[in-house]
């Protein structure tokens, strides 16, 4: 949800013999920080192989282009289409959003659907990443604050878990306030149900390189309720997340809307770790 990316650093090392001068930082190639995060390989991911958005790497993402449908055959090795995107998806600073007032208790901005242009407000604490409400990139048009976080990625997190969120979810819609009240008409308000189960642990194929993985099934509906007339609309999209130790979400596969299939094989986004072109030789 979105998704977003959070990196890995990488252990340094050091000696006390004496070393020749590296001239490397004259081309552009700077010493790596000290490690933030360290994952011990075991399939469960703990609080600590989690690296804070401000010490992540900006990762890049292969993504097919919005519109163009994608065939799902492999779960482990979703392809993108051959005129895919790249995109990056660094956590971005909230007070440069336009709906960071919205969410004061939100950590950084990151890109929730590339199909629709729709961002995050996340939140990462002890318990796990948290969405805490969605919003677009156009300035007054859609931002939606949740009644309560809605965890995407809990700590600790291995195979067989599920959670469960149902969150009212207020702000604005198409320029709206929402809820809105239509007066003897009723008052029309937005919940979302959002549902998590990890299915199972593997290596996903994607174009960084073999990542082992857990596999994380979510669906989210959305649905209208009037105060007079009850449920009105409702809708619902799945989405396959890949999630790596230390590297968090580094694959997104997603449904189109109102697909009955758990096991989907059209897919309308899919999203995967990729490379930074400018670094290959």
């Amino acid at each position: 949800m979105r998704a977003l990316a959070l990196g890995a650093l990488l252990m340094g090392c050091s000696t006390t013999a004496a070393q020749p001068p590296d001239d490397r930082e004259s081309w552009g190639t700077l010493p790596l920080p000290a490690a933030t995060c360290v994952g011990d390989g075991d399939g469960v991911i703990e609080a600590g192989e989690i690296a804070p958005p401000e010490f992540s790497l900006h990762a890049r993402f292969v993504v097919n282009r919005p519109g163009v449908e994608v065939a799902v055959t492999d779960r482990w090795a979703p392809t993108v289409d051959a005129e895919g995107l790249m995109l990056d998806l660094a956590p971005q600073a909230m007070d440069a959003q336009w709906y960071a007032p919205r969410f004061p208790d939100a950590g950084f901005a990151g890109l929730l659907d590339s199909t629709e242009g729709t961002w995050g407000a996340w939140a990462l604490g002890e318990d796990g990443l948290a969405l805490l409400g969605l919003a677009t990139e156009d300035s007054g048009d859609t931002a939606l604050r949740y009644s309560e976080p809605v965890l995407t990625i809990p700590l600790p997190m291995a195979v067989g878990d599920t959670w469960q969120h149902d969150v009212d979810a207020e702000g604005v819609v198409a320029g709206e306030p929402v809820p809105r009240d239509l007066g003897a008409d009723g008052v029309i308000s937005v919940v979302h149900r959002w549902g998590f189960s990890v299915e199972e642990r593997g290596v996903l194929a994607a174009p960084l390189g073999d990542l082992d993985t857990l596999r994380v099934r979510a669906t989210v509906s959305t649905e209208l309720h009037n105060s007079s007339a009850g449920l009105i609309a409702s809708d619902v999209q799945r989405v396959d997340l890949y999630v790596a130790e230390c590297l968090g979400v580094v694959g997104r596969v997603r449904s189109r809307i109102d697909e009955p299939n758990p096991d989907f094989d059209v897919a309308v986004e899919v999203l995967l770790a990729g490379i930074v072109p400018e670094l290959l030789p």
